[in-house]
């Protein structure tokens, strides 16, 4: 817990880092989850870097119920034409232990528009959230899948509110179809 204290004391040190060391693929899906507790609806800005190109996505997360979520991300690619997007519908169920709040299940779909592949990818997910001094932090067990191929995700996230209406995302998604890490870096604005 040290170590992620220290992580918050040098924010502008570890986004620096991250946007530096950060890794993309055409298989990545984002997973804009954020708490009830902690912002009902949102929006978001993402940095992923791919072979030295940057990726922008735009996100947008709403609660329909204090247990029923909904999350949509966009991203058009450097050359103007290609367009990822994807969405995500989750539930989430409460349980009280000490530091294990909420576990979500998550359905997903990923599409890359306009291109000469036109990936789609679908997505089953499971978030185990954990709290640890005021951090938010979650474990995500992804499967994707579509015609052709199927793999596994794991993805470490962390939040933690800066202001009283923003959200700092940074976390690490690693997949078995690329072999790579991809370290996430992301600004949330609470509505």
């Amino acid at each position: 817990m040290i170590v992620i204290e220290a992580l918050f004391k040098n924010i502008f040190r570890v986004l620096l880092f991250s946007n530096l060391c950060a890794s993309s693929n055409d298989y990545f899906i984002l997973n804009n989850y954020t708490p009830y507790d902690e912002s009902k609806n949102s929006i978001g800005f993402h940095l992923v870097q791919d072979d030295n190109n940057s990726k922008y996505f735009f996100n947008y997360q709403s609660w329909f119920t204090d247990n029923f979520y909904f999350d949509g991300y966009i991203s058009q690619l450097n050359d103007g034409t290609n367009i990822i997007y994807g969405s995500n519908i989750g539930y989430k169920i409460s349980y009280d232990f000490e530091n294990f709040k909420e576990i979500v299940y998550s359905l997903g779909y990923f599409s890359k528009r306009f291109s000469s592949e036109n990936i789609k990818i679908s997505s089953l997910s499971i978030i185990q959230s954990f709290r640890f001094n005021n951090i938010s932090s979650f474990i995500h067990f992804n499967y994707l899948f579509n015609n052709d191929t199927q793999y596994r995700s794991l993805k470490l996230n962390f939040l933690k509110s800066l202001k009283r209406d923003v959200i700092i995302n940074f976390g690490l998604d690693y997949n078995d179809f690329t072999k790579k890490n991809n370290h996430i870096i992301g600004i949330i604005y609470k509505l």
